[in-house]
């Protein structure tokens, strides 16, 4: 840094020889803290502590096990699902479970808004990305 002028970690990582990429993935790091900080405030949580945001997704089972009869009726997501405009969920049909935090599930799929005529085994269901839906 010559002349007074302030450099960015990204440039400073550069100068000295470090991964840029590195030191650009600390930087969004840092931003993300200051901006959790900055939202923390607002919502009455002492000044000067960092949140961090609460993941509400989760893998189905741990979903479904605080259920009655393990969801069977319930509506369910993908978050990635959510950026089509149209409903896109499984109503769960059946479940069997192999153990507390494993085993099968069906549903019947509605896919964009329009409903499958029958079910189907839902795949993925140890992502950490699946949600209730409201009816």
């Amino acid at each position: 840094h010559q002349c007074g002028v302030k450099m960015s970690s990204v440039q400073a990582a550069a100068a000295s020889g470090k991964t840029v990429a590195r030191a650009a993935l600390k930087a969004v790091k840092q931003l993300q803290v200051s901006a959790a900080a900055g939202n923390a405030a607002g919502t009455g949580t002492a000044a000067g502590t960092t949140t961090y945001p609460v993941r509400a997704e989760k893998p189905l089972f741990p979903i479904l096990n605080q259920l009655k009869d393990y969801g069977v009726g319930q509506r369910v997501t993908r978050s990635i699902w959510s950026h089509y405009p149209e409903p896109c969920y499984y109503e769960v049909t059946a479940v069997k479970k192999d153990g507390r935090e494993s085993g099968k599930v069906w549903g019947i799929l509605t896919w964009r808004g329009t409903k499958s005529a029958e079910q189907e085994k839902i795949s993925c269901i140890k992502k950490k990305e699946w949600t209730m839906v409201e009816p």
